[in-house]
């Protein structure tokens, strides 16, 4: 027996606001025995995605290590398959081809990955939906696309992150049950993570209950109960509801002190003028990666306003109120350094009325004298002449 090996997982992230580090996971050790089905459950902020994240290999680990059968557990691989709170489907592709893609990456010829797809569509229940986009079904339904994606890999290892959050109450039990049926039917080994007290107790063989942050194993519950199971037999099962109330009071009751442990050093900060080691928080911001981006950006975007209405000044003809109509309006020639296209003409509709175009400029009449110098700041405008001052076209 070898399956998943959880073995002292640490995550420690540094917060660059509070300039101070977070421990998000301490200590955790678990294993997971081959086509065994394992719910986390915990309090919102505890580490539970983040467990998740680092069996999936999508964060490293600070301390500790992650096997499975075996092997090191490093970066995400074909061994896991994971199944987000959100559908993660393209919308471009119908459920036939959502479900084989992973196949696809494989190599698999053609006729054999369509084959396994529609094998793990039928076995979700969406026979009959093969040739339909995820814009045509219900949410449910493309939850069980997501499902069947990971199912027809054959992972060794199945990850679901709160799968049945974004659906209603009904479909979620509805989902619930299906999984527990595929489970019965195919016994994948399983990480599931949840919010939901009563999902954990329905679907999985064992419960994993994680303490408040910084997340520790509290303790690992047995659930007792026969399958196949249906919610209409468990709901008034008196083994189920004791089940549930005595996780609520883990969940809720008073957790143990926790045990200390060797934490990262905060990294220093130069002191002030008084002595004192502080910094302000937007000195933390500007002196994070985040804050110097946000930084340059804004820079460029300044840097790029002052150029467009510097060149402004110099595209405007002079005295031109002399050209004025009695209703405060001008007629322009708008030149271009190109010819003028559908963009460029629809543009200027928006300041005046649009009589006629010539080979690099458009001809702008009826403009408000005050949006003269919103026209003249638009880049691909090379320069702005009174249409009366304009040379005039030869017949």
């Amino acid at each position: 027996m070898e399956g998943l090996v959880i073995r002292n997982l640490t995550k420690v992230y540094y917060d660059p606001y509070m300039g101070q580090h977070v421990v998000a996971v301490e200590d955790v050790s678990l294993t997971i025995g081959p086509g065994e089905f394992v719910a986390i459950l915990g309090p919102s902020g505890c580490g539970k995605t983040t467990l998740l994240n680092m069996v999936a290999g999508f964060i490293p680990p600070t301390r500790g290590e992650i096997l499975l059968n075996g092997r090191r557990i490093t970066g995400p691989g074909p061994d896991r398959g994971v199944v987000f709170q959100s559908f993660a489907l393209f919308p471009w592709k119908t459920v036939l081809d959502n479900v084989a893609f992973g196949l696809k990456m494989r190599g698999l010829p053609r006729a054999e990955r369509e084959r396994i797809a529609r094998e793990y569509i039928a076995l979700v229940g969406l026979e009959g939906f093969e040739h339909r986009y995820p814009h045509e079904l219900s949410g449910g339904m493309q939850q069980r696309v997501g499902v069947a994606r990971v199912l027809a890999n054959d992972p060794e290892l199945m990850l679901m992150d709160e799968p049945f959050a974004s659906v209603d109450a009904q479909t979620r039990m509805s989902l619930q049950e299906e999984l527990a049926r595929i489970w019965e039917l195919r016994h994948p080994t399983i990480l599931f993570v949840t919010h939901d007290v009563e999902e954990a107790v329905f679907l999985a063989n064992r419960v994993v209950i994680l303490t408040h942050r910084p997340g520790r194993v509290r303790t690992i519950l047995e659930v007792p109960l026969p399958r196949p199971r249906r919610w209409r037999d468990l709901l008034e099962d008196s083994t189920y509801k004791a089940l549930v109330a005595h996780v609520f009071d883990l969940l809720r009751s008073p957790q143990e002190p926790a045990r200390p442990v060797e934490k990262p050093a905060p990294i220093p900060h130069p002191p002030s003028r008084t002595g004192e080691p502080q910094r302000s928080w937007w000195r933390r911001f500007l002196g994070s990666r985040l804050g110097r981006a946000l930084l340059v950006v804004m820079l460029g975007a300044g840097t790029w306003q002052g150029w467009l209405e510097y060149q402004a000044r110099t595209k405007m003809p002079g005295f031109l109120e002399r050209y004025r109509s009695p209703r405060g309006t001008v007629d322009l020639l708008v030149e271009l350094p190109f010819p003028p296209e559908r963009f460029h003409i629809l543009t200027l509709q928006r300041f005046g009325r649009v009589s006629g175009t010539r080979e690099h400029a458009v001809e702008l009449r009826s403009v408000p004298l005050p949006r003269v110098r919103e026209i003249a700041r638009l880049y691909w405008v090379r320069g702005l002449l009174p249409l009366s001052e304009a040379p005039q076209i030869p017949p």
